[in-house]
């Protein structure tokens, strides 16, 4: 049992926002919890505070705050004063997510002598040259929201953050470069590349049940242009006559839903099936099942989550080839690469998997051979124990 105690700041929680920072956060609070660290999350949303203890070491705060973009502003302003308070009771603060925790690393930093962490998920300038090397005609309203409109005050809040941390943990060495072009000035002294995990028994437990395949590709993410889906859409249209059985699952909200839905049509693909938003158990359920798991995202900070996801259900994994999917992709061995943005070399890529169900099953339990060494969060958690403790011995 520890003799200190971990605050966790991330707006996003399971199980009313869903995402991968989402998923990284109850993940890290669960594990640490295991590990006898007294852990309180501080996340929304609730009409009013509401705390739930999930065991004797983890309790979840939730907190109200308009459920409207940008929610993580929404969720600072209405809760500053109590969360401020709050916050002097623990030894060590954790901003999970810099973009809910701005304000409060600034004022914290000059009120108390707490231990500051960030985590950084998104390098934010990077994320958006990418977005604007889209074609015009793929933009959306909303697409240009979240990477446009939204940039300066993203940007201000990650900033904000990396100066007042104590210490800095990156998801991935791709992103660790592209920080130091960008911060050329922060110490990176204080700053660790520390994975995302995946916690295996839960995927084991599903996949137990669910591992029959039913001869389809699926996608699962957010409905941005960033992620890539339109290109998978383009690539099975090359290929639809050789598996015209093959079924299409794409799980997910977003801008690009319109677009997406258009271009189905317009490519005379058939079975289709858009589900929207699943909750994690049935994604994961839907994961199993698939034969293929396709993520052709063209941004992200390191090894993702719904990438290790994919090979902790023992899956073949396809993905673009870029330096954030070399960090944990080696091609036909744990997944396979793409040539980037190469809607043809994808089409065949998918074809040669889906053609040999020998190669996907040797590929799928490498990948999951590889996460269970790797990305296990039982340990990459004592990672994390490691910076709390060499930080607050400091």
């Amino acid at each position: 049992m520890s003799d200190y105690r971990v605050a966790l700041i991330s707006h996003e929680f399971p199980p009313f926002l869903i995402g991968g920072m989402a998923s990284h956060c109850y993940d890290l609070a669960y594990n640490l919890s295991r590990n006898k660290i007294f852990t309180t999350v501080f996340c929304g949303m609730s009409n009013k505070k509401v705390v739930e203890k999930l065991n004797s070491y983890l309790e979840i705060v939730r907190l109200p705050f308009l459920n409207l973009p940008p929610r993580f502003l929404w969720f600072q302003a209405q809760n500053f004063r109590f969360l401020l308070k709050a916050l002097q009771e623990f030894d060590i603060i954790h901003f999970v997510n810099p973009l809910a925790s701005a304000f409060f690393s600034l004022f914290t930093k000059k009120l108390t002598k707490k231990v500051l962490i960030t985590t950084v998920h998104e390098v934010f300038l990077s994320n958006l040259k990418v977005f604007f090397s889209a074609p015009f005609s793929e933009w959306t309203l909303g697409d240009l929201r979240i990477h446009g409109v939204s940039y300066p005050i993203n940007e201000f809040s990650l900033r904000t953050c990396l100066v007042n941390a104590d210490h800095v943990i990156v998801c991935g060495y791709s992103a660790l470069q592209e920080m130091k072009r960008i911060y050329p000035d922060l110490n990176y002294e204080k700053v660790s590349v520390i994975y995302n995990g995946i916690d295996l028994e839960r995927f084991n437990d599903i996949y137990n049940q669910f591992s029959v395949e039913d001869f389809s590709v699926i996608y699962y993410g957010r409905l941005v242009w960033i992620k890539g889906v339109l290109y998978l859409l383009r690539a099975l249209s090359y290929i639809r006559n050789h598996f015209p059985d093959l079924n299409i699952k794409i799980v997910g909200k977003g801008p690009l839903e319109r677009k997406i839905k258009i271009l189905i049509r317009k490519l005379d693909l058939k079975n289709v099936y858009m589900y929207g938003y699943l909750d994690h158990t049935k994604l994961i359920q839907e994961v199993v099942k698939s034969s293929l798991v396709v993520l052709p995202s063209l941004y992200e900070v390191g090894p993702f989550i719904s990438g290790l996801e994919a090979m902790a259900c023992r899956k073949t994994l396809i993905s673009f080839d870029f330096p954030f999917t070399r960090e944990f992709i080696s091609h036909m061995h744990n997944g396979i690469l793409v040539e980037a943005r190469n809607v043809n070399d994808l089409a065949a890529k998918i074809r040669l998997a889906l053609m040999d169900s020998k190669l996907r099953r040797r590929i799928g339990q490498n990948a999951y051979q590889y996460v269970k060494q790797k990305h296990n969060w039982k340990l990459i958690v004592k990672r994390y124990i490691d910076v709390y403790e060499n930080c607050l011995h400091k």
